[in-house]
């Protein structure tokens, strides 16, 4: 029987059973190896497997042997075969005989008496005579020989090589009334085949002592090669850190845990290249070294403002700065820090980078960053302008003169004061502010609340509270872009002044004219004549490329996306909630509602989380 098979088919389990039914064997019982998987595009996907059946453990076969031979089925130096099989063969002195014992194998049993005769050399075989054996000769021996001398059969050192001459196996023959290789007989065998390394005396001992035939047995095992271990990246400082609130079990805001700057000085080592492992060179059963595969390259990641030293082995900074990790890259971007208030020892910042503010920010003091902006005191009543996000660990006391304006903008508390972001707000509380955003107002934590003032956001404003017992007026408004909104109303007021200045103007002109056809017109009212001409134009041209823009915002604000206005507890009366061109007055309290646009009109429903 196949001790392994090679089978190629389109799945793997496909392969494996058809494997598995050639061997005769169990999942349990083989060795899988996975030699060759392909996928093309125009072709189907194929896999091809090496299934081999596992070395029984030889304590298992000693056992068995022992056990046969305890019952008598197994002779290993009689010249007949035995007592499993279904004939028995002779020697006498007229002739050779064969004794053919069960009914319902005779047939099978016949062709194997003819392959055990030729095993045994026997000589002049009469094969009609063999032939002619049938059920009525059963039990009786049947000459098929003249007498000869019993050829005597030694066992055989039988020699198989796997895993590419990592492993060597061997297999006694069975004897018929010869000898046994001994110990030193199987070792010449073995050094005869050049496998001198990993050799396992005390198996051969063992079979060769237990007579442990045709089945087998690992006896020689060389060592693997050991891949090396990939080259990697150490990184010497924080490179993950990332601007998110921390928001606890109670819903509370915790703005002291940002930890978002990670600064570095010029030469500050950032990262370490580790260079790849050798690996361990194997050795085969011949005594030959196989050589290791060496691990694979690692890259530092080089980004802005670092350099690779001249050993390549550290990335280090090439300016002081912010160290981040964007994109598989680490780049350093500069920040500046104030350790205590913006007041009147640092004046008013212009940086091109990132801001951190320690301590708060004084009225009249402002800050004009490129990047990122984060205080962690109070901001006042100051103006704030930042390329990147506003961050402001307590918040914005404004006093009606706090100007922020950035990309996303979070901060505990906003009061008093005017802030526009390109992207989303985020607070515990809003109260009578102005505030604007491209993309969502979430008012969370543990007030989320929102009073008086204008809220605008294109997308969506959450709040638990809105408005207040008191009737506060709170005018809020989603569905617009609230620049666009703003540039419409304020172009609808500049068309107004233009109209009432071509009014005017027109009254001027009629009667300078009136005076020009009287002869009446002096040098100054001719000059003023041409003056007011050349405005006209201009108020003319004017008027129509702002009546353009007003129709290009009219169709672009009658084909914007509907928001939404979410409350999670209480909505009282005296808010006003604007979704595009529809608009609904709180009249009454209410809670958990989700207030949205439908046919034109701004409807109430259940609440959305």
């Amino acid at each position: 029987m196949k001790a392994s098979v090679t089978i190629t088919e389109n799945h793997y389990d496909m392969a494996l059973e058809k494997a598995l039914t050639e061997l005769q064997a169990s999942k349990e019982e083989v060795d899988i190896e996975l030699l060759e998987e392909k996928k093309g595009l125009f072709t189907k996907k194929t896999v091809t497997i090496k299934v081999s059946k596992k070395n029984e453990p030889i304590e298992k076969n000693l056992e068995r042997s022992k056990e046969l031979q305890e019952k008598g089925m197994e002779k290993i130096n009689g010249g007949t075969p035995d007592e499993t099989t279904g004939f028995v063969l002779s020697y006498e002195e007229d002739g050779v005989y064969a004794t053919l014992k069960n009914r319902e194998t005779l047939g099978s049993d016949k062709k194997e008496l003819i392959t055990y005769l030729s095993q045994k050399k026997v000589q002049d075989v009469d094969s009609k005579t063999l032939f002619e054996i049938d059920e009525t000769t059963l039990g009786e021996p049947v000459k098929i020989a003249p007498a000869q001398e019993e050829v005597l059969i030694d066992s055989e050192v039988e020699i198989t090589l796997r895993n590419e001459g990592l492993e060597a196996n061997i297999t006694l023959t069975k004897p018929y009334g010869g000898k046994v290789p001994t110990v030193e007989e199987v070792m010449d065998k073995l050094h005869q085949e050049k496998i001198v390394y990993g050799i396992d005396r005390e198996q051969i001992e063992k079979i060769l002592a237990h007579r442990v035939f045709d089945k087998p047995f690992q006896i020689a095992g060389g060592d693997r090669p050991k891949k090396g271990k990939d080259g990697e990246i150490r990184y010497l400082v924080d490179v993950e850190a990332k601007a998110k609130p921390k928001i606890s079990d109670s819903g509370t805001i915790n703005f002291k845990e940002l930890n978002i700057i990670n600064n570095v000085e010029v030469g500050t080592a950032l990262a370490e290249l580790i260079p790849p492992g050798e690996g361990r060179p194997g050795k085969n059963i011949f005594g030959e070294e196989i050589p290791p595969e060496k691990g694979r390259e690692a890259r530092l990641p080089k980004g802005k403002n670092t350099e690779i030293s001249e050993d390549e082995r550290f990335l280090h900074a090439s300016q002081a700065g912010q160290v981040q990790l964007i994109d598989g890259k680490v780049e350093v971007k500069k920040v500046y820090e104030v350790p205590a208030n913006v007041d009147n020892s640092t004046g008013n910042i212009a940086f091109k980078g990132k801001v951190l503010v320690r301590g708060n920010v004084k009225a009249g003091f402002n800050i004009d960053a490129e990047e990122d902006i984060e205080v962690q005191g109070v901001v006042e009543g100051s103006e704030l302008k930042a390329g990147g996000d506003i961050i402001l660990n307590r918040g914005v006391q404004g006093n009606n003169q706090a100007v922020l304006t950035g990309e996303n903008i979070i901060a505990k508390y906003i009061e008093n004061a005017t802030l526009k972001a390109k992207g989303n707000i985020e607070a515990e509380a809003i109260l009578h502010s102005i505030v604007q955003a491209k993309g969502s107002i979430t008012v969370g934590g543990k007030k989320g609340l929102i009073v008086g003032g204008s809220i605008k956001a294109q997308k969506e404003i959450r709040a638990k509270v809105m408005g207040s017992h008191m009737g506060t007026i709170t005018n809020v408004e989603v569905g617009l872009d609230p620049e666009d909104k703003e540039y419409f109303d304020a172009l609808e007021k500049t068309l107004e002044e233009i109209d009432k200045n071509i009014l005017n103007l027109n009254k001027t002109i009629e009667l300078l004219k009136k005076l020009e056809g009287m002869g009446k017109l002096t040098e100054d009212k001719e000059t003023m004549l041409i003056k007011s001409l050349k405005t006209m134009e201009f108020l003319n041209n004017k008027k129509v490329n702002s009546e353009k823009e007003i129709e290009s915002l009219r169709f672009k604000i009658a084909n914007a996306n509907m928001g939404k206005v979410s409350v999670s507890s209480t909505i009282y009366p005296g808010v006003k909630v604007r979704i595009l061109n529809g608009v609904r007055h709180i009249y009454e309290e209410m809670s958990n509602a989700t207030l949205y646009r439908k046919e034109g009109d701004v409807v109430i429903g259940p609440y959305e989380k």
